[in-house]
């Protein structure tokens, strides 16, 4: 116990673990906004408390604000229809929704020539009959 005593009452020890803690104050104050030279003077002369204080400072750097520029383009929404469609048996499949569809289409596991429906419409028509294709404009023709 003594042996420990006399360890951490070495002058060295005096010496060093201030400037241990100066160091490592000096290394978080930029993380802070806070100038590092000022906080290693403050960290090794008040220790543990300068670090403490340090911590509990509000950051004086800017915050980073998210401008429309950096932003990505938004993506054009897809109408969420359900769609029914007819397999190579004629068996009606479905319901799926657009983006299944489109996801279908786009693997080449639909043939671009299968008959779709939705509720929105009359009858079945082949994939490359609808007028209204916007979100197949992706989708590569095919042959079958």
């Amino acid at each position: 116990m003594q042996s420990m005593l006399n360890v951490l009452t070495h002058p060295s020890i005096a010496i060093l673990l201030p400037l241990i803690v100066g160091a490592f104050t000096a290394r978080y104050a930029p993380k802070k906004g806070r100038d590092p030279f000022l906080w290693f003077f403050l960290g090794t002369l008040l220790g543990l408390l300068g670090l403490l204080i340090l911590y509990l400072l509000p950051s004086k750097l800017p915050k980073k604000q998210v401008s429309a520029s950096t932003l990505p383009p938004p993506q054009p929404m897809i109408p969420q229809k359900f769609w029914y469609y007819l397999d190579e048996k004629n068996e009606q499949k479905g319901p799926i929704s657009t983006s299944k569809l489109q996801e279908e289409l786009k693997e080449g596991n639909l043939p671009n020539t299968t008959f779709v429906w939705n509720e929105e419409m009359e009858d079945w028509k082949k994939v490359t009959d609808l007028t209204n294709t916007n979100f197949l404009l992706s989708v590569p023709t095919q042959e079958t």
